[in-house]
C-alpha cells in the first residue's frame, strides 16, 4: 500500500529529492519508506540522479526517466 503511494507522489510531483519524499509521509515510519524507496530504485521503477556540491549530496528521485546521463 505504501508503495503504491509512494509511486503516485512520484508520479504527481514529476521530480523530488529522496528526503522531500520521505517528508510527504509523516504517517508512516521513515525507515520503512526509505526502504521502500531504495527497493523502487534497485528495480529501476523510480529513476534517481546524485547531485554534488562543495557542502552536499542530494538524491533526486523521478518515477520519470528524465535524467541526462553523467558527463564524467
Amino acid at each position: 500500500m505504501l508503495e503504491k503511494a509512494i509511486m503516485s507522489e512520484l508520479r504527481n510531483v514529476r521530480k523530488t529529492t529522496f528526503a522531500n519524499l520521505v517528508l510527504q509521509f509523516p504517517q508512516s515510519d521513515p525507515d520503512e519508506v526509505q526502504r521502500l524507496l531504495a527497493r523502487l530504485i534497485l528495480n529501476q521503477d523510480v529513476h534517481s540522479d546524485i547531485h554534488l556540491t562543495s557542502f552536499s549530496m542530494v538524491t533526486e528521485v523521478s518515477a520519470y526517466h528524465e535524467f541526462p546521463p553523467n558527463s564524467s
